[in-house]
């Protein structure tokens, strides 16, 4: 399998920086931006660093836009990933409410709670006896 873009892209930025012989702390001052960054750019598994970031580091290294395209690489890879994941989820929730059809058919009691990003759903089937 293929390496994901944005541990290509972290490894191609460190490995342009050393290459022109500059320290973290050098290209930071270098792009107007503070080593952090450099250094979370350079770190693979974490985000992407911004299209800004990237297009100062791409003008300062000279890439000639190579560090911009495994850039867009990496935000097409995590689109498909949301996409994929998405329907997946969904496929789980459609799986689920028609596991509780099955359970309100046999006139048995279910709870089942859906959690999104900022949203929660609550359904109830059967006859729910009052509190006492």
């Amino acid at each position: 399998m293929t390496e994901p873009a944005g541990v290509r892209l972290a490894r191609e930025i460190r490995r342009r920086r050393t290459e022109a012989g500059l320290s973290q702390p050098q290209l930071a001052r270098k792009i107007g931006y503070t080593r952090q960054y450099v250094s979370l750019a350079e770190r693979a598994g974490h985000n992407l660093p911004s299209a800004e970031v990237v297009r100062a580091l791409d003008h300062a290294l000279g890439t000639g836009g190579a560090l911009m395209a495994l850039r867009e690489e990496g935000r097409n890879e995590q689109k498909r990933l949301r996409q994929q994941y998405g329907r997946a989820a969904n496929e789980q929730q459609k799986n689920l409410l028609d596991d509780v059809a099955d359970v309100r058919d046999a006139g048995s009691r279910a709870r089942i709670e859906f959690h999104s990003d900022d949203t929660a759903v609550t359904m109830s089937t059967g006859d729910a006896a009052p509190s006492a």
